[in-house]
């Protein structure tokens, strides 16, 4: 496996309701390659996302 695709949730919160896991807010997906740095991704992700030259990645959470 080279890629997968990873859908984005942004803008918004993660919470738990009935034993389950709820994502909200704004979403995208991306390709993700395998190997690429946490550098990579955070750049990956401010480009789909559009990130103002003030603005930056603080935290990344993943379910897989």
């Amino acid at each position: 496996m080279n890629s997968i695709i990873a859908v984005l949730y942004f803008n918004g919160r993660i919470y738990e309701e009935n034993d389950r896991i709820i994502f909200e807010g704004s979403k995208k997906e991306i390709q993700i390659n395998h190997g690429m740095s946490y550098n990579a991704l955070k750049k990956k992700i401010g480009e789909k996302v559009r990130l103002a030259n003030n603005e930056i990645i603080s935290c990344i959470s993943c379910r897989f």
